[in-house]
């Protein structure tokens, strides 16, 4: 059976052993616990070998699930890992997503920083010969789903910067959902900057 490559065309099972690995997830299942909470997911591998079609393997999501921060003052970290740098003409992996699941804070603490989701950056695009051959790696985005704090507490979600290539990687967004804070709007959410085109 013959493996797509990300543009949806066939790739040659014999260049299949040359990507990157991917990275694995922080959290695929349901937390409810009181404290602070950190999931992080894995670092996507290098391509694996310096010739032909050797993309990076993407970074793993922060979560991907569901995390409930209980009791007074509890905390959520949920950070993506990076993609891996391609070789050759290959690509760059695209960064994990910091929240790809749900986060809820039951009672957060005004003044401090409930929630703090970061996406990975993107892998650097393979080179030969000092040229560039593939494109870089898409950073993560910091929030894809939906967080909530309650009763008071900040946010923080930052897009993964894109990776370097031909052409480069675009930065993830900060964050492309909903965050409901109280009071409303108490968030930051930068997105990541573009990879730079060679």
């Amino acid at each position: 059976m013959a493996l797509a490559s990300r543009s949806g065309s066939p790739a040659l099972a014999s260049l299949c052993c040359n990507l990157g690995g991917r990275g694995g997830i922080g959290n695929d299942g349901h937390i409810s616990a009181h404290g602070t909470i950190t999931v992080t997911g894995g670092n996507g591998g290098k391509g694996g070998d310096a010739s032909g079609y050797s993309d990076g393997g993407h970074g793993g999501d922060g979560d991907n699930d569901r995390i409930i921060g209980s009791g007074t003052g509890s905390t959520v970290r949920a950070v993506g890992g990076d993609g891996g740098d391609g070789q050759s003409t290959g690509e760059g992996g695209n960064g994990g997503h910091g929240n790809n699941g749900r986060i809820t804070i039951d009672r957060g603490v005004a003044g401090t920083e409930a929630v703090r989701a970061l996406g990975g950056n993107g892998g650097t695009g393979g080179r030969s010969s000092n040229t560039y051959g593939g494109g870089g790696g898409e950073g993560g985005d910091g929030n894809n789903r939906k967080i909530d704090i309650h009763t008071a507490g900040t946010a923080y979600v930052r897009g993964g910067n894109g990776g370097d290539g031909h052409p480069g990687g675009a930065g993830g967004k900060g964050n492309d959902d909903t965050v409901a804070t109280v009071p409303a709007g108490n968030y930051q959410s930068p997105s990541g900057t573009d990879g730079r085109s060679y």
